[in-house]
């Protein structure tokens, strides 16, 4: 819903964060709902990247990581809010799901980790805004930026490529 991202980029000017990525929005995500839903951050609206896939997103990316709340069976290291934005690098960026159904096991496999805000396990149902919120502050409460040095990494569009030829071969 337009609305939803417009109280995502709230969240996140809140926090100093800046760049937001869509991946194949089903809404006008620079409208009037999702402008008005902003409160003042239509900047962050207007700057966002649109993408038709999630891999196309991160394929620039060397780390990325991925909220959820669901268990899975999947092998990655899981990690609290405040710990993990400590070793985001200048090429980081962290997967949100939709709001109604969260991510796919396919999309939480393009992560390096996972991130889970622990809430009340009867409901830790977290509305889109409200789980960037969360992982902004985080963030924003470390003051300068971190830095790490991931120059070096390979960036996700190449592991895709490489993962691809090891299958074909």
């Amino acid at each position: 819903m337009a609305e939803n991202v417009g109280a995502v980029a709230r969240a996140m000017k809140n926090c100093m964060v800046s760049e937001l990525r869509i991946v194949g929005p089903k809404c006008d995500v620079t409208g009037e709902k999702a402008r008005t839903s902003s409160s003042g951050a239509e900047d962050i609206l207007l700057d966002a990247k649109i993408y038709d896939t999630l891999p196309d997103a991160v394929a620039d990316l060397t780390t990325v990581y991925a909220t959820t709340s669901r268990s899975r069976a999947m092998q990655k290291r899981l990690y609290l809010p405040a710990e993990a934005v400590t070793m985001l690098g200048d090429k980081a960026g962290i997967i949100f799901g939709c709001e109604r159904t969260g991510l796919l096991n396919e999309d939480l496999a393009l992560a390096d980790a996972v991130i889970n805000i622990p809430l009340n396990p009867e409901h830790s149902s977290l509305n889109l805004a409200q789980a960037v919120l969360i992982i902004c502050y985080e963030y924003f409460k470390l003051g300068a930026k971190p830095y790490v040095n991931d120059s070096d990494l390979a960036n996700k569009g190449d592991l895709n490529h490489f993962f691809g030829f090891l299958e074909t071969e």
